[in-house]
Parts: C-alpha cells; structure tokens; sequence
C-alpha cells in the first residue's frame, strides 16, 4: 500500500518538475524517499531531474535503484541509457537501450534512441534499421524520419534523405512542434545537390502530397541563406561522430565547442567571460581528417551564431606568400577576405617561417599581417594552422605573439589497422563497389603490411582513397578485357584478381 504523504510529494515534484523548477522537484523527490525508501517512481523521476540539470551520475544512480526496485521499468532503462549517451558511453547506452527494448519491444522511444547512437558511432545501416522498426510502430515518428534522412544522406542516398527530410517537416508542422531538428531537416542537401536539380525536389516527395506542399518544399530547399541559419549542433555533432575514428578528436572539439558556447552565453547575459578565441592549431599526419573536421567546426561555430557563414577557405604558403615586393600583402588580405565570416585553413602553416636568415622571403609578412587581422576580425573569422607536430611546435614557439593567438589545440592521431581497413570499405562503399571475401581478405592483408612500413610520408585516408583508385582501376582493365556484356553486379564487385595487381606495384 502506497504512503499517502509520499505520493503527495511525488505529485507536488512532478507539479514542479512541468513547470521547470527542478532544484524545487528534487527536494520534494527526496520527501517522498526519505518517507518510503523503496518508491521506484520517486527515484525515477529524481533521475529525471538531475538529468535535466546535467548530473548525470545523480542520475544514473537513480534510475539504477529504479530498475533494482522495478525490473520491468523499460523507461528508467531508456533515461539511464539516455544519460549514459550524454556521458559518450555508447556502449552501455546501447545495453540499457537493448533492455528497454527486451522488456517492451514496440517501445519506438528506445528503438529511435539506440539507431541514434548507431547514428553517432557510424553504424549506418544498424541505425537505418532502428528509424525502420521505429516508424513501423508509429508511422508519425517525425524524429525516426529525420535521423534516417540523415543516415541515408551520410550514405550518399540524396533521394532516399530527401524523401525522409520532407516527411520529417510535414508531420512536425502538422503538430506544431517547436523542435529545433525540424525546419531544419533540408540542411545539408544544398550542399550536396547541384541547382539544377533543385527544379525536382518535389518529385521525391510523396504521391499525395498537395500543389501547395511541395512548392513550400522547394521554396525552403532553394533558400539557401535560411537553411545555413538552420542548422543546429546536434545534426553537426552527429555527423562528426559518424566519422571513423579520431575519438581523441571528436572528444577535444566536443569540449571546446561547449566551452565557446558557456562562454558566449555568459557575456550574454553579463556574467564576464574567459577571452574568447575560435583560432585553434590543428596537429597531425596528412590524411587524418584536419581539413574535413576543420569544415564542420566551422558550420558548429555559424550555429552557435559566433560566425555569420560558416564556409572554409583552404590555403597554404603559395596561396598566401608572393614572389615579389609589394604581392604578399595583396595575396594575404584576399585570402583572409574571402575567409570572414568563416574559416581560414592553413595547411602546412610552418613552411610560412622559413627562418631568420632566409634571404627575399616574404613569408613573415604573412604572419604579420595573420596576426593583425586575426585579432581584428576575431569576432566573425578562425583561423586554423595545420601540420606535422614537431614542426608546427618549432614554427608557433618562433613567435610568441602568433603562438598567443591559438588558444585552442587539437591533435589528430594516425588511424588504426581497423580504422584504414574500415576506411577504404567506405571509398568502396560510396561509390558503389564491393569486395569479395577473398579480395576482402587480400586488401586487408596490404593494408597492414603498409602499415606495419609506414613512413613519415604515409598518407592515412589518403593511402586509403590512393590504393582504391588503383584497384578500381585494376577492375576495370580486367572487365574491359574480358567481359563483353558486363552485368550490374560484375561492374560493382572487385575479385581478389583486381587487389593482387597493388603487389605488383
């Protein structure tokens, strides 16, 4: 039999729990269990509380009494997991999902949840099948939509993502929902998809939608300055943790994205703040995902408001520096131009220093003229320098007031065996190829071979993407000489024939 007086602190918690006073809910929470210690609600619904306020081993705790006190209670399975995700545990979030989910299998809460992490660790199709069972148990599962377009737009399935992100906004405007992820659900296809194709959009939306619908579809997908102001951090976190590997990485931006934000809302509001800086170093190997991190960096930054676009400028010394008098400051302030509002990327930033007693190099003035316009335009432009460890420590402790300008560094480690291995399936995957068993098993082979050799020169992704090419290649010259008519699968699959030739080589 419940206690009375406890079920009317429980009550009075979740009163306070709706209405947002959450320190006020927990102390009514604690009543309850201070007068009956087994109230598996209670503990719950505390759980709950100091998850919204970011306590998350509070929480943790208290949906594990939870489960102890009610095994059954699918629900404190899925908050704990959902708290184990915001700690980056994906693996247990995936074993409380898979609990919650045993319990009551057409729990489409759950089922969403754990195809989002699938989302996040880049298990592509693990998560394509979750937003699947999902909307077969609720066809009106607006979130399953939206983040199975976004698997099948990192797949490079541009019409299936499409069709996803249009059903996503129609069932949210038809509930009105304020969530953020909707509305927003067509970034990133303007990126993709060239404007000739925007005339088409519609045609990938479903059969019974209305005239008016589907050129409300093509107005917003054409819109491109509304859907840059669209895009929200979630969406762009996802998409950083879908790349493979680079967990120091994704960790590293994780943390200094949040402290940029925290920053910024307390000069917001007049709290003061640490001095802000967006320019950051970037350490690592050719070929391990700088440039394509330095991109979605910039877009988190545009959705934080700190930069009014977003977009990356690639450079290097020969972009920046000239040969002659009189050129080097024209190059240099074209290039930072072109860069405001965004991202200046600075490949290679040491060969800008070429010494002190370097004769007709203008590469300093490069460097004075960065470090001017850096801290004028320090409120709408991050500078990025990146390159070799060593090097770049030499070119940054060469100058001292460049050095203070970065204040954040962030280091990109070689990838593994298994992540080159998962590398280059990906080029195969994206591009429509598959491996047999044997050639699987041969590529696997040269791949660690390589990397047992590797050099200072070895190019990571780009050894990857580099010993693709040749295999397709090698595919090809095969086909065309031995196959008249080829079918669709003997033009997709690469033989263990089409991998032997790289011994060769």
């Amino acid at each position: 039999m419940r206690n009375n007086v406890a079920s009317d602190h429980l009550d009075l918690g979740l009163a306070l729990l709706e209405s947002d006073n959450i320190d006020e809910a927990i102390i009514e929470f604690n009543k309850a269990i201070d007068v009956e210690q087994d109230y598996a609600d209670a503990y719950y619904y505390r759980g709950i509380g100091y998850s919204l306020l970011s306590d998350y081993e509070s929480a943790i705790r208290d949906h594990t009494i939870t489960i102890q006190l009610a095994p059954e209670h699918f629900k404190a399975y899925n908050n704990r997991g959902m708290d184990h995700k915001s700690k980056m545990d994906f693996d247990s979030a995936i074993s409380d999902f898979n609990s919650a989910i045993i319990i009551n299998p057409k729990y489409c809460l759950a089922i969403t949840n754990r195809g989002i992490i699938f989302l996040e660790i880049g298990e592509l199709d693990a998560a394509i099948r979750d937003f699947n069972e999902a909307i077969m148990i609720d066809n009106n599962n607006s979130n399953a939509y939206y983040y199975r377009g976004l698997a099948y737009k990192l797949k490079g399935n541009l019409e299936c993502a499409i069709v996803d992100y249009n059903k996503s906004y129609r069932i949210s405007r038809e509930n009105n929902s304020e969530a953020t992820i909707f509305g927003s659900n067509y970034v990133g296809m303007s990126e993709k998809i060239s404007q000739n194709n925007y005339e088409n959009y519609g045609n990938y939306s479903e059969q019974n939608n209305n005239k008016s619908e589907q050129l409300d579809f093509q107005k917003k997908v054409t819109n491109l300055d509304v859907l840059n102001q669209q895009e929200d951090l979630d969406t762009l976190f996802l998409e950083l943790n879908s790349l493979i590997g680079l967990d120091r990485v994704k960790s590293e931006i994780r943390q200094l994205i949040h402290f940029v934000k925290i920053q910024d809302l307390r000069q917001k509001i007049g709290l003061g703040a640490t001095n802000l800086s967006m320019h950051s170093v970037f350490y690592g190997s050719p070929g391990t995902g700088k440039t394509t991190v330095a991109r979605i960096y910039g877009r988190m930054l545009r959705a934080l408001g700190l930069l009014k676009v977003g977009h990356l400028v690639e450079t290097d010394r020969a972009g920046l520096v000239g040969n002659y008098i009189g050129q080097t400051a024209n190059k240099t302030d074209e290039k930072i131009n072109q860069a405001i509002g965004g991202v200046l990327f600075i490949d290679e930033a040491y060969s800008l220093f070429k010494g002190e007693h370097a004769q007709w190099d203008y590469g300093s003035e490069t460097i004075e003229i960065l470090m001017k316009r850096m801290e004028d335009n320090r409120n709408n432009l991050a500078v990025i320098v990146a390159g070799y460890p060593d090097p770049m420590n030499n070119f940054l402790n060469s100058n001292e007031g460049f050095k203070s300008r970065f204040a954040n560094n962030i280091h990109f480690d070689d990838y593994s065996i298994d992540e080159l291995t998962q590398i280059f399936i990906s080029f195969c995957n994206q591009n429509n190829y598959f491996l047999d068993k044997d050639a699987f098993e041969l590529a696997k082979k040269i791949i660690e071979k390589d990397f047992v050799n590797k050099d200072k020169s070895f190019g990571n992704a780009r050894y990857c993407r580099n010993i693709f090419e040749k295999i397709i290649r090698n595919q090809a010259f095969r086909i065309g000489e031995t196959i008249q008519n080829p079918t669709k699968i003997q033009l997709r699959t690469i033989t263990v024939q089409d991998v032997s030739l790289l011994l060769e080589s």
